[in-house]
């Protein structure tokens, strides 16, 4: 009976989740595809990527690794982990593993759990992920499968073009957007500029994180990491 009653009030608070930003991530997504589709022509499949990223920054350093391999022809597993410390000893870590079932050319669906602050965090939803020649768009929308569920919202723009037959700038912006039954969780923008050289990549780069629903400089809810990047693609 209990058990009962704690799945009916999970059911009754995610219900309530979708109905208050299922319309904004709707909006979002088929805005990303109306861009790709009508304005940049038809997308071609991005492979799963595999770099390794140092970020030294003015307060943490950290790093960013990605790996990602087909198991089969619409089957993929892609995974990311992200530790830092700051200049204090501090150390985090952030981790993540996907396995994307293909729907069609750009469109999968996705189970990922990821690992945060010693908890596993069980999500599914739907990633979009396409090439537009030096554009690259992703965008994936989640829903966490615990107690307290949330829905989360990655996106990721990344442009690239061409200087030469081996070098390329580059300009990227990653958001991701955490909303849970009180609202807004967190949000963090990463943004790197820079230069693309076979396959090193460096420049400037900037983090940036919001916690809550009135975030602010003053109380330490927005905060932001400044310094420079460098980027292995494999």
């Amino acid at each position: 009976m209990v058990k009962l009653k704690k799945a009916s009030i999970t059911y009754r608070k995610t219900k309530r989740l979708i109905k208050r930003i299922g319309s904004k991530v709707s909006k979002f997504m088929m805005s990303t595809l109306l861009i790709g589709g009508l304005l940049l022509g038809a997308p071609t499949r991005a492979n799963a990527d595999s770099s390794i990223e140092l970020m030294v920054g003015h307060s943490q350093t950290s790093l960013d690794i990605k790996a990602g391999a087909p198991l089969t022809e619409k089957i993929e597993i892609f995974g990311r982990f992200m530790p830092s410390i700051d200049y204090k000893g501090h150390i985090s870590n952030f981790g993540l593993i996907d396995l994307t079932l293909k729907i069609n050319n750009c469109l999968n669906f996705l189970t990922e759990v990821q690992f945060v602050g010693g908890k596993i965090i069980p999500r599914g939803g739907l990633q979009y992920f396409g090439n537009f020649g030096s554009l690259m768009l992703f965008n994936a929308v989640s829903l966490s499968a615990i107690e307290n569920p949330d829905v989360e919202n990655v996106s990721i723009l990344s442009l690239t073009p061409a200087l030469t037959e081996t070098l390329s700038l580059l300009a990227q912006i990653e958001n991701i957007t955490n909303f849970g039954t009180g609202g807004h969780n967190f949000s963090i923008q990463r943004l790197r500029l820079g230069v693309t050289l076979s396959d090193l990549s460096f420049g400037p780069a900037v983090d940036l994180m919001e916690v809550g629903n009135i975030p602010s400089l003053e109380d330490g809810t927005v905060t932001y990491v400044l310094g420079a990047f460098v980027l292995k693609s494999f």
